[in-house]
C-alpha cells in the first residue's frame, strides 16, 4: 500500500498525483523554522546520530514509527511527532546548522533548539483530487461542499494536453484505488471508561490528525487488535478492552481534531473499534520448539525489554522488522531472525521454563535457551522477484528512500520493508541499508564483482557494497 501525502502538491499531470512520494525527501515541502523547548518538547521522540542524520535519515526514521511529521535540530538530532507548532515559528534561515559529513552536499540540520519541520507523508490515502490546473490535493473524505457541473472543471493539464485538472477552485476529483480503512477492520465496539491504568496501553497524541483511519493505522501497523479514540485527539492501542466498564455511546461525543463528521470519544472515555487483526491468541503463530543458545547468538537480531518480555511484544518487534522467527529467552529477552537451530535442540522442553516477565502464565525460554516461534510473516516469493543486478549509487539517491537496518539487514528484511510500503524495487547496500523506489539505474550499472559485502543477518547472502545497490524487484505491479 501508498501512503499518500496529507500537504498540497504542485503536479503537473494526473499521474503525479498518485506517484509524488516517488520524488522521495527532496521533494518534501518544508514546514518551516520552529523553536523548541526542554521542558516539553515540539516533537516528542528524538534519535541521535552524530554521523547519519540527513533528511533521508530522519524522513526513514520517523515514517518507519508511522509518525506525520519529523524535524531536524542542532546538526545530530532527528525528532519525530503526529503534530508540531507550540512554540514560535521563526525564519527558516535561522536552522542554518550543517548536517553531519557524509550527508548530502550542503544540507542544514536545523540549528540549536529549532527545528527544521517537514511531513513524513505518512496517512491513509483514498482520494486525489486535482484543481486549478496546478495543484494535487489529497484526502479521505469530500463532497463538504456542493458537486458542481463538469464543466466548471475546465482547465487543461501542463503536461498532459487534451486532459483537464480541476478548474479555479473547484477539484476534479478521483479515487486512487486505495480501499478505505473500514473495508479492512473498523467495526465500533462502544464507548468505555479509562483510568490512569491505561484500558488501551499505548497513547498516542494525534493532535490535529487524529481520526478514525489516522488511529486505525496506527495501531494496525503496530500489530494491534484493537483501537480507541480518545479526547478529540489521542489515538490508544491494544489487544483487550473493557476493564473499566462500558458506557452509553452518546458518551463519546467530543468532534475528532482531524475529522468534523467523527467522534472522538470523550475525556478518559475511549470509542473503541476493532483494527481487523485478530486477537494474539488467535494469531497464526507456530511454536517451534527449544533450542541452544551461544555467545554467537543463534538468532542475530537481539532486544532486552526494560519492563521484561512476552510473547506478544516479541513477535510484534521482529514481525515488524521482517523476521520469520522470534525466540524468548530467560523471561525477558527477545531474538529475531531467519534461520535458527545452529547449536541444537534442547535436551527436552522443561529447559524452556522460565515465566514471561510480563505474562507469568506463559514460558519464555531459559537459561541460554531460545523459546523459538514462527512469525507468520508472509515469506518472500522467489517466483515473485528478480535479481536485477549491482548499480551505483550516488548523493542523490537512485532508490530515494535509504532505510538502514543494521545487524538485520537481509535479502528478506528489504523486501519485506520495501513491499509494505508500496515500492516496486529495493536495493541493498553497504551490509547495512534497504533502500526502496519506483525506479533505478540514473547512475548507471556496476561490476557484479563490486556487490560483494555479506548481509550480516544471512551470510550466505550478498548486500550491496558502499554506494553500490544490489537491486532487486518486490514482486508489486508497475502502477498505472
Amino acid at each position: 500500500m501508498r501512503w499518500g501525502l496529507i500537504f498540497i502538491l504542485a503536479c503537473c499531470s494526473l499521474c503525479d498525483c498518485v506517484r509524488a512520494e516517488e520524488n522521495g525527501p527532496d521533494a518534501l515541502p518544508s514546514l518551516g523554522c520552529y523553536t523548541d523547548s526542554d521542558s516539553q518538547r515540539d516533537l516528542p521522540e528524538q534519535h541521535q546520530d552524530f554521523k547519519l542524520v540527513s533528511k533521508h535519515y530522519c524522513l526513514d526514521y520517523c515514517r518507519a514509527s508511522g509518525y506525520l511529521y519529523f524535524g531536524m535540530q542542532s546538526g545530530t538530532w532527528c525528532n519525530c511527532g503526529d503534530s508540531y507548532g507550540r512554540y514560535e515559528r521563526v525564519s527558516r534561515g535561522e536552522c542554518n546548522q550543517l548536517c553531519p559529513d557524509g550527508a548530502t552536499g550542503n544540507e542544514t540540520c536545523g540549528g540549536a533548539w529549532l527545528n527544521e519541520i517537514f511531513p513524513t507523508g505518512v496517512a491513509g490515502q483514498l482520494d486525489d483530487a486535482l484543481q486549478n490546473k496546478d495543484w494535487c490535493l489529497c484526502g479521505n473524505a469530500h463532497s463538504r461542499q456542493d458537486r458542481l457541473p463538469e464543466s466548471l472543471c475546465d482547465q487543461p493539464c501542463r503536461e498532459e494536453p487534451g486532459k483537464f485538472c480541476g478548474g479555479v477552485g473547484v477539484n476534479m476529483l478521483f479515487s486512487t484505488g486505495v480501499p478505505h480503512w473500514a473495508t479492512k477492520g473498523g467495526e465500533k465496539i462502544g464507548c468505555f471508561t479509562d483510568s490512569s491504568d491505561r484500558d488501551l496501553p499505548l497513547v498516542l497524541n494525534a493532535g490535529q490528525m487524529a481520526s478514525r483511519q489516522h488511529c486505525w493505522h496506527q495501531c494496525v501497523s503496530r500489530g494491534y487488535a484493537y483501537f480507541g479514540l480518545q479526547a478529540a485527539s489521542f489515538c490508544t492501542c491494544g489487544n483487550v478492552y473493557g476493564r473499566y466498564g462500558k458506557l452509553a455511546d452518546d458518551r463519546c461525543s467530543m468532534t475528532c481534531a482531524g475529522a468534523w463528521d467523527q467522534t472522538c470519544g470523550a475525556g478518559m472515555v475511549n470509542e473503541v473499534f476493532s483494527t481487523g487483526l485478530p486477537e494474539w491468541t488467535d494469531r497464526s503463530v507456530i511454536r517451534v520448539g527449544c533450542f541452544v543458545d551461544a555467545a554467537s547468538r543463534d538468532l542475530p537480531l537481539h532486544r532486552k525489554f526494560t519492563d521484561g518480555a512476552d510473547r506478544f511484544s516479541c513477535w510484534q518487534f521482529c514481525y515488524q522488522r521482517g523476521y520469520k522467527y522470534f525466540g524468548l529467552q530467560a523471561g525477558s529477552q527477545c531474538f529475531c531472525g531467519n534461520q535458527f537451530g545452529r547449536h541444537g535442540r534442547a535436551g527436552s522442553d522443561s529447559e524452556c521454563g522460565t515465566a514471561c516477565h510480563r505474562d507469568a502464565s506463559k514460558t519464555c525460554g531459559g537459561s541460554w535457551r531460545n523459546e523459538i516461534f514462527a512469525t507468520g510473516i508472509e515469506r518472500m516469493a522467489e517466483n515473485a522477484i528478480a535479481r536485477l543486478g549491482c548499480y551505483q549509487d550516488g548523493s542523490v539517491r537512485d532508490l530515494q528512500l535509504l532505510h538502514e537496518a543494521g545487524s538485520a539487514t537481509s535479502r528478506l528484511a528489504c523486501w519485506h520493508y520495501c513491499k509494505l510500503r508500496g515500492y516496486r524495487y529495493f536495493g541493498l547496500q553497504a551490509g547495512r541499508y534497504c533502500a526502496c523506489g519506483n525506479s533505478y539505474g540514473r547512475h548507471g550499472v556496476a561490476p557484479e564483482s563490486h556487490c560483494s559485502v555479506r548481509c550480516p543477518a544471512d551470510d550466505r547472502q550478498t548486500c550491496g557494497n558502499r554506494y553500490k545497490n544490489e537491486v532487486f524487484t518486490t514482486g508489486l505491479p508497475p502502477d498505472w
